[in-house]
């Protein structure tokens, strides 16, 4: 007959207690303890297994292998690993990011900018921008910024100014090129001596420079507003406005605060592109030389609001000027005739589409500076 027992091994059902006197005490917490184990290590290969195959590590590997093909770095700083061109990663306020602008309203002061490879644009308001910047922010300007950890795909100290140095200068055929290693063109940067707000003088190879940069409708980047640093020569710059320029004898006055008498100036302290569109009422920025008896304005520099896209409301060719309604702008804008590129073409009519350059008089009233006609009256998409 069978019968059951407690011995000192546990709980068992040998037939006499003699059967247990074999048996190791320990060996059922032993084997316990070994299934515990396995378990263990079972549930931990599994947690490992499951983070490696996540969605996140697809993303960052298949970013990474994109990034590879293209000559790109991947780049670790603060314990915040972060792809160039992965916003999801860019989440440090210090990480700089790359783009283009792409749409910019004045009247309510933020836009768009336009990346690379990311569907999704980034909106930035103009409290973002470096206060040096702002005169200067327009649509294809590139830009560096970065997005704060919180900001919701929101760019934070945005600036559209770069520093580099003066590679190469063709003073005979008058443009250049402008190596930047803190910046993601992987090119040397183009510039024609219209671009250049400092004296020609100053163009020496190897010389430090601070510039804007701009993508035309070919993707291929240029340099603008391209002015020499020298920490010898650093003065404020003041600003004025135009009070006349006489074209034939090449020179004008401005008006400024700063001066207790007019301020003279020479279209050659100009850029080259801007002397033809000289009008009374043009803001201007520039260093104020009192060295002469008469004080005289150095490196000229027109200021202009971001461009915008317009619509021709009326034109007078006998007058010889018009007004356009412009995106982002109340009341129609006053334009000269002369203001026109490309005359040659046929005359502006009321519902024209046109890009306008617009500075902002003294007394608030806005004026353009220039127009720029489009082919078949449409205005391109801006990349």
């Amino acid at each position: 007959m069978m019968f059951t027992t407690f011995c000192s091994s546990g709980f068992c059902d040998h037939e006499s207690p003699a059967d247990c006197e074999t048996i190791d005490p320990y060996a059922g917490v032993v084997s316990v303890l070994q299934d515990v184990l396995a378990e263990i290590a079972l549930a931990a290969f599994m947690v490992i297994l499951v983070r490696a195959i996540s969605p996140s590590s697809f993303s960052f590997f298949a970013n990474a292998a994109k990034l590879k093909r293209k000559g790109l770095k991947i780049e670790s700083k603060q314990e915040c690993s972060v792809v160039q061109d992965s916003p999801s990663a860019a989440r440090c306020e210090d990480i700089r990011l790359f783009g283009t602008i792409k749409s910019f309203s004045i009247m309510h002061g933020y836009g768009f900018i336009f990346r690379n490879d990311v569907h999704d644009d980034v909106r930035f308001s103009m409290v973002d921008v470096e206060s040096e910047d702002k005169t200067s922010l327009r649509t294809g300007a590139v830009v560096s910024f970065s997005i704060g950890q919180s900001s919701n795909n929101h760019a934070l100290h945005v600036q559209s100014t770069f520093e580099g140095q003066l590679k190469w200068f063709d003073r005979a055929n008058c443009y250049g090129f402008i190596s930047c290693e803190s910046t993601h063109f992987n090119t040397d940067i183009w510039f024609s001596m219209c671009d250049v707000l400092t004296p020609e003088s100053c163009l020496q190879q190897g010389s430090s420079v601070r510039f804007d940069a701009y993508r035309g409708q070919n993707g291929k980047v240029r340099a603008r507003r391209v002015r020499i640093i020298d920490p010898a020569l650093l003065v404020n710059h003041v600003t004025g406005y135009v009070k006349f320029f006489i074209p034939e004898k090449g020179h004008g006055f401005i008006t400024c605060k700063e001066s207790q008498s007019d301020v003279w100036f020479s279209q050659e302290d100009v850029p080259c592109d801007h002397v033809r569109y000289l009008t009374a009422g043009l803001p201007l920025r520039f260093k104020l030389d009192s060295s002469n008896p008469k004080p005289r304005a150095r490196e000229v520099e027109v200021v202009l609001l971001p461009e915008v896209n317009a619509t021709v409301k009326s034109f007078s060719d006998q007058s010889g000027y018009g007004f356009v309604s412009c995106d982002g702008i109340d009341g129609d804008v006053w334009f000269a005739g002369a203001a026109v590129l490309s005359p040659q073409r046929r005359p502006l009519g009321p519902g024209m589409r046109v890009r306008v350059e617009v500075f902002q008089m003294e007394d608030g009233k806005y004026r353009a500076f220039r127009v720029h006609r489009w082919e078949d009256d449409k205005v391109p998409h801006v990349v």
